[in-house]
């Protein structure tokens, strides 16, 4: 799942951008949550984490710049697009790391195109890390470094680059903690990363030097996800 803040003190544009962000993660398949925040002091004092984050520059008697400043002041390295009516104020939103900027009033095309440049960013960015527990070891799961995960009956095995590692557990569980990676079903014994998978023929998909059974009630929904995998990374 993708997490997206929106901040700002005008609630026809929270409405607006609510509403851009539904229509694009229906179009691109994203799993999305979205808060939304008309004071900045109350955003600032709150410690959620997301990927994307819409601040408005002009925002009650406060300075947007000023906000992510004390963002980046924190480490927080968030994507951030800047909202304003003023075109002037681009340049200095770059100057705290503003991925992007986007003039009043909105325009679905224009953001659409900024959507995708900015969730280019964060899927090469996102890398989902989790610990295990077998056998009395406990182990760090990355997203990033895990091919694909398979299941038989209640043990999960964990198929990395450099090992695999079982554990008791059930294929939900594991879906909920990648939630947000980019993981797809192609039967119901394997979960598979779409960055590893090679090649999709008749009945397998190759998934680095692998190849895994496709089952046919899943193929349309997998090739589908992975198409639209696919364009979210051209």
């Amino acid at each position: 799942m993708y997490r997206f803040c929106i901040v700002d003190d005008d609630k026809n544009i929270r409405d607006e951008l609510l509403s851009f962000l539904k229509q694009y993660s229906q179009e691109e398949n994203l799993e999305i949550s979205i808060d939304c925040f008309e004071d900045a002091n109350k955003f600032l004092k709150q410690d959620d984490e997301y990927d994307l984050i819409f601040m408005d520059i002009e925002i009650g008697n406060l300075n947007g710049i000023d906000v992510v400043k004390s963002m980046r002041e924190k480490k927080i390295d968030t994507i951030v697009i800047f909202i304003s009516y003023l075109a002037s104020y681009a340049v200095d939103g770059y100057s705290v790391d503003g991925f992007d900027f986007i003039v009043k009033p909105l325009n679905y095309y224009e953001f659409s195109l900024k959507m995708k440049r900015a969730m280019n960013n964060i899927s090469k960015e996102k890398n989902v890390v989790f610990h295990v527990q077998s056998r009395g070891e406990i182990y760090k799961i990355e997203s990033n470094k895990l091919k694909y995960v398979e299941v038989i009956n209640h043990t999960i095995i964990f198929h990395m680059i450099d090992e695999n590692i079982t554990i008791n557990s059930s294929l939900k569980e594991v879906k909920e903690k990648l939630a947000g990676a980019d993981f797809a079903l192609c039967n119901q014994c394997y979960l598979v990363n779409l960055n590893f998978v090679e090649s999709i023929n008749k009945n397998t998909v190759k998934v680095k030097d692998e190849e895994l059974r496709i089952s046919v009630p899943r193929r349309k929904e997998f090739e589908n996800t992975f198409l639209e995998f696919l364009k979210r990374k051209a």
